[in-house]
């Protein structure tokens, strides 16, 4: 690897995923340390993205509260995971008749629960706002 720090999948299979983390410890501790964080954030920012992709929608067309919901275009939208801003490309939903679009929240497809996710309290089902619009 050619920088001081760097983090890079190296294989994928199944549910478990291998990093290769290469950093160069010199300097003073602190320095150490921060280039210890300096690779372990995007590590965890990575390991997110797999994560994040694991629990979402693959475009199918879903329903929710007895309406269909099918997917118009996809959206490139930022999760705030506890190591970094992690982006990810996403499905936008519509119904057949048109109006609003919407984007189902991760967490309530990874807990279970239609109102939660694992950071944060979110209704499952919420509007893109008008400057977001497709």
């Amino acid at each position: 690897m050619s920088s001081p720090s760097s983090v890079q999948i190296i294989a994928s299979s199944g549910n478990r995923i291998k990093f290769e983390v290469e950093m160069e410890l010199t300097g003073s501790l602190l320095d150490m340390e921060s280039t210890i964080l300096s690779v372990s954030n995007p590590l965890g920012c990575c390991a997110t993205a797999q994560a994040l992709h694991r629990f979402d929608t693959d475009a199918s067309p879903i329903e929710v509260g007895g309406i269909k919901l099918t997917s118009r275009t996809q959206s490139n939208k930022t999760y705030y995971s506890p190591y970094g801003p992690v982006d990810v490309v996403r499905p936008v939903y519509q119904t057949s008749r048109g109006g609003g679009s919407y984007l189902l929240s991760i967490g309530s497809l990874s807990t279970g629960h239609p109102k939660r996710n694992p950071a944060h309290g979110q209704v499952i089902i919420k509007p893109i706002g008008s400057a977001e619009r497709q």
